[in-house]
């Protein structure tokens, strides 16, 4: 009878410890799956991440040279220079001289439809002459006009000139050009090499 109860007994505890057993590695299968799937999908996300980012940063470096390019082909792009050379005051050959002539001739060349500003400044103190000349506060404005350079390429201005200094600016209204300056020193009759001032009444004349 003692022998049936303990064989029950050994055979109930065998029984226990092979469901134990089981339920153990179940378990243990089921964490490392449940590991495998998490580190899976780790990789997969991470993998993921590089690709996007790695397409991200391929798209902004091509963006960049993109850009980069479009800034290059922009600031690669020169305007054609301008031909100094097409724009020149012929006549006075000098940029300063003396004259008893009261009538300037300014005559030269520029491309065709150019306008070009001449402007005549005088001055109403004395004791000006080619060596001691005016400062700018000394200069008054006595003429401005505009002309137009001819089909051929060619301009002229006849300008009346008053005693003393004169100072005539040729502006081709072009950057690249320079502004010709030309000083014209007019003597009169009656005070030989000195110079005369130049009178208000004269300034008004020329004016109207």
């Amino acid at each position: 009878m003692w022998k049936k109860i303990l064989a029950s007994l050994f055979i109930s505890a065998s029984l226990f410890a092979i469901s134990s057993t089981v339920h153990s590695a179940a378990l243990t299968n089921t964490t490392n799956a449940t590991k495998t799937e998490q580190t899976t999908k780790t990789d997969q996300t991470t993998k993921t991440e590089q690709t996007t980012k790695t397409d991200q940063t391929t798209k902004t470096e091509q963006t960049t040279k993109t850009d980069q390019t479009t800034k290059t082909d922009q600031t690669g792009k020169t305007e054609p220079k301008v031909d100094i050379s097409k724009y020149q005051v012929i006549n006075p050959e000098k940029n300063a001289y003396s004259t008893e002539d009261k009538v300037a001739f300014i005559n030269g060349k520029a491309p065709s439809g150019t306008s070009i500003v001449i402007q005549v400044y005088g001055t109403t103190r004395k004791n000006f002459d080619l060596l001691t000349l005016p400062t700018e506060d000394d200069y008054i404005e006595i003429l401005s006009e505009t002309v137009k350079s001819g089909n051929l390429g060619f301009f002229d201005k006849q300008l009346e000139l008053v005693a003393g200094i004169n100072k005539i600016v040729i502006d081709f209204g072009v950057e690249e050009v320079p502004t010709v300056e030309i000083i014209v020193y007019l003597k009169t009759p009656d005070s030989g090499n000195s110079t005369k001032e130049v009178k208000i009444t004269d300034i008004i004349q020329k004016l109207k």
